[in-house]
Order: structure tokens, then C-alpha cells, then sequence
């Protein structure tokens, strides 16, 4: 199956190699949708103006909550197809393709026509200023309408990868960027459109990456089939005839696996908003500094938002496969490789944070604090790097809900409690927001690695030598 499909089997062969090899395209992936963010913007307030690049800004925090809640989703699908790969269950494979196709499909049609209903209405509950508003509306309008094919290319992938391959998803990924930075010049500069020019283009981009994501996972299905006998290629035809209840059962596992996974970003971004509203009261320069260095911070989480996805796949292979041994291993693996990147990386931002910031503002002030929250956060990364390990691990074994109630106590509830008294007794300064920081990542890292060793290690042990 794997050498047909261009997969990678995770259950043999050298496990650091292995986990690199898929890490690699996951980290460049996230890498190159980060550069395209960043091109976009450019594109926009520069041909179009501040004010459209406010509004894209604005309602670009609507999307991306939306599309990070069904990444989740789609994690938890892609945690059942590892497991049945690994297993080596191609039944219970093409089954729960089928079923993450329906909820996709589902899941897309519903946030398009309620996201095209609710649009002025999220907008105003964000306060959009009304000079930016009517743009806003715009292009998260033409966003919500076209959201289908960007899920289908989301869930598509994450299929993909959970069967080995991370390689094929970057190459879609990079046409559908070129082609979309190719038709916001089309549309803005050609045709003189607004923002639903750059919006429009996103559209068809992503209609691009969903058709060729379904025809690689029509081949995918089409290899498996060559390989197996006539009773398992019958199987795997008519898996979606084998009554309402197996499909049931698959989307609540999928729902049960993901939904965990999904809200973790919701409830973060939450917590967020806290800490936002903490950072406002110190004024437009702090304020500026913070956004500058949440650009640079979207960089430094790659390597081990990368490793961290690809220790669950691995996990969920090896777990399907009953070889807890090798688990072991790809958390030591994925340890090393992700805190490793991360303290790489972290150092040449260190090194090289004034030169970076000096290309956002030329305000000293503003380069000084965001210097200086490089300084005091950027160094302790690496706990956030071994904390998406263990989860990784966790969710790849089939446990997605202790991560989620670990983070939301530590890295929400913590935060939002802690950071407005902190402040009220030692002061509005940055020193709390590092403070309350500080403390939650090192309480979630110390509560997962608890949870991990004296419970998650028995239990993968103890059911990767049961049968289901």
C-alpha cells in the first residue's frame, strides 16, 4: 500500500529518520502559508490601501478561528485513519474517509450560508470601526461563501498525512499560494478591484488545492484497491453500504477525537483576548510592539506546532499497529528534534529580533519593547515544545480530551484569572504579561508530563495488545 501511494509506513525503520522526513514538509507547509499571509497584506495595503488591510485584517480573525476549529476536526479524523493504517484495516479506512467527506461537506455548506447571514453581525460584536466595516463585510461575505473547498482541501490533507504522506499536501499548498498571489495582482491591479479581489482569489485558489487534493485521494483509494484481495476490494467498495449506524459511529469517534482538538484553539484565542485587553492599557506602542512580535511569533511556533502533528501520526500508526515500543521511542525522537529546532530558531530570533522589528516600524520605542518581549519569552519556548510532543502522543493514541482540559485550565482559565490580579498588585506593566506566561506554560508542561508518564504510558501499553 505505502510504496503504491507514495506514503510513508511509520511502523518500521529508523524512528528519528522517519520523523523528520515527515516533519520536514509540515514544517515548510506552515512556512510557506505564514509567507503568503505576510505577501497578501502587502499586496493589499499597498494597492488598495490602510483601511482595506484593517478590514482584511479584522475579519481574517473571523476565518482563521473558523479554519483552525475544523484543522482540529480534521486531526481527529486523521487520528482514526493512522490508527487503521497502521492497523492495516482498510474496511474501517475507506469508511472513515467516506465519513469525513459527508462532514466535511456538511460542516462546509452550514458555515457558508451562517457565515453569510451572521457576517455584520460578527463584525459588530468585534467593534469594527465603521470606516472599515462596509470592506470588512465584503470580504468576509465572499470568505464564508467560498469556506467549502477550503475545508475539503483541509480535511483532505490531514487525511493524507495521517496515512504517511506530507509531501503531496506541500506541493498543492505551493500552487494554490503562487496562484493566489498571482490573481490578487489579476484582481486588484488588473481588474482595479477591492477587497473582494484579493478575497475571490483566495476562493479560487483553494478550489484549486480542493480539486487536486480529491483527485491524489481517488488515487490513494485506487492503489489501495490493486493491492488487496477481491473479498477486501468489495469491502472497501461497498464500506459505505453497510448501514447507517457504522457511519454514526464514525462521525461521533471522529467528533469525540477532534471537537477536543478544535476547541483548544478556540479557548486559546480566548485567553487571548485577555491578554490583548491587558496590552491596550499600556498604550499604542506596546500595542504595536505586541502585534510585530505576534508576526515574528507566528514563525517560531512552526517547528514545534510541525513535530507536534508529526508525533501524533506516528503515534497513531504505531498505536493501530500494537507497537507501544516504538511510541516510546517517537516521543524521545520527537522531544529532542522539536525543543532542538525550536531553541535553534528561538536563538537567531534572539540574534536578529532589532533587524526584524526594524522592518515593521521605525519607531524606536516600538522596536524596544518588542525587543524586549523577544527577550523574556522567545528563550522559554522550549516548554511549549515538549508540551506539544506529549499531546501529540496523547491525541495520537486516541486521547484528545485530558490535552484540551489541561490547556484550557492552564493556558485560559489560569491566564485570564491570573493576569488582571497580578496586575492590580504589582502593576499595568509587560513583566505580569511575562509572569503569567512563564507560569502557564510551565504548569501545562508539568501537569501533561504527569498525565503522560503515570497514566497515557499504562493505557498504550495495555490497549496496543488488545484487539478492538
Amino acid at each position: 500500500m505505502f510504496a503504491k501511494t507514495g506514503s510513508s509506513n511509520l511502523t518500521e525503520g529508523k524512528i528519528s529518520r522517519q520523523l523528520f522526513l515527515f516533519a520536514m514538509p509540515l514544517l515548510l507547509g506552515n512556512m510557506l502559508q505564514q509567507v503568503y499571509f505576510i505577501t497578501d497584506s502587502i499586496i493589499v495595503g499597498q494597492c488598495i490601501g490602510s483601511t482595506a488591510l484593517a478590514a482584511v485584517g479584522a475579519a481574517s480573525s473571523i476565518t482563521i478561528l473558523m479554519v483552525n476549529f475544523f484543522s482540529g476536526m480534521a486531526n481527529g479524523a486523521g487520528i482514526l485513519l493512522a490508527q487503521y493504517v497502521g492497523a492495516g484495516d482498510m474496511a474501517k479506512l475507506a469508511r472513515t474517509i467516506r465519513a469525513a467527506a459527508i462532514f466535511t461537506v456538511a460542516f462546509g455548506i452550514i458555515c457558508s450560508v451562517a457565515g453569510v447571514i451572521l457576517t455584520p453581525l460578527f463584525l459588530e460584536m468585534m467593534d469594527t470601526p465603521a470606516d472599515v466595516f462596509t470592506q470588512a463585510d465584503n470580504y468576509l461575505t465572499y470568505c464564508f461563501a467560498g469556506m467549502l473547498p477550503m475545508l475539503i482541501y483541509n480535511m483532505g490533507a490531514a487525511s493524507m498525512q495521517a496515512m504517511g504522506n506530507s509531501k503531496t499536501p506541500l506541493y498543492f499548498l505551493s500552487i494554490a499560494c503562487v496562484a493566489n498571489v498571482i490573481l490578487d495582482l489579476v484582481f486588484i491591479q488588473g481588474f482595479g478591484m477591492d477587497v473582494e479581489g484579493t478575497a475571490i482569489a483566495t476562493c479560487i485558489a483553494q478550489i484549486i488545492a480542493a480539486f487536486l487534493v480529491c483527485l491524489a485521494m481517488k488515487r490513494k483509494i485506487s492503489a489501495i484497491q490493486e493491492e488487496k484481495s477481491p473479498e477486501a476490494i468489495d469491502d472497501l467498495v461497498q464500506s459505505g453500504k453497510k448501514g447507517q449506524g457504522n457511519l454514526l459511529e464514525i462521525l461521533k469517534r471522529i467528533t469525540l477525537l477532534g471537537l477536543p482538538i478544535g476547541m483548544q484553539s478556540v479557548v486559546i484565542n480566548f485567553s487571548n483576548i485577555v491578554v490583548q485587553s491587558h496590552i491596550n492599557s499600556l498604550g499604542s506602542d506596546v500595542m504595536a510592539a505586541w502585534s510585530a512580535f505576534c508576526r515574528l511569533d507566528g514563525f517560531i511556533i512552526l517547528p514545534f506546532m510541525s513535530f507536534s502533528l508529526a508525533v501524533m501520526t506516528f503515534t497513531g500508526q504505531n498505536y493501530g499497529a500494537r507497537k507501544p515500543e516504538r511510541i516510546f521511542g517517537g516521543v524521545k525522537s520527537g522531544l529532542i528534534m522539536s525543543c532542538g529546532f525550536t531553541i535553534a530558531v528561538g536563538i537567531l530570533i534572539v540574534v536578529m529580533a532589532e533587524p526584524c522589528f526594524k522592518i515593521f516600524t521605525k519607531s524606536t520605542e516600538v522596536i524596544s519593547y518588542a525587543c524586549s518581549m523577544v527577550y523574556y519569552m522567545v528563550p522559554f519556548y522550549f516548554m511549549l515544545a515538549a508540551s506539544r510532543v506529549y499531546i501529540g502522543v496523547i491525541s495520537g493514541a486516541g486521547n484528545s480530551i485530558m490535552p484540551m482540559l489541561i490547556n484550557i485550565l492552564f493556558m485560559c482559565v489560569f491566564r485570564v484569572i491570573f493576569l488582571p490580579i497580578s496586575a492590580e498588585i504589582l502593576g499595568r506593566t509587560l513583566m505580569v504579561v511575562y509572569y503569567t506566561y512563564w507560569i502557564s506554560w510551565v504548569l501545562s508542561l508539568i501537569s501533561i508530563m504527569v498525565y503522560y508518564y503515570t497514566r497515557m504510558r499504562k493505557q498504550i501499553v495495555l490497549l496496543s495488545n488488545l484487539n478492538e
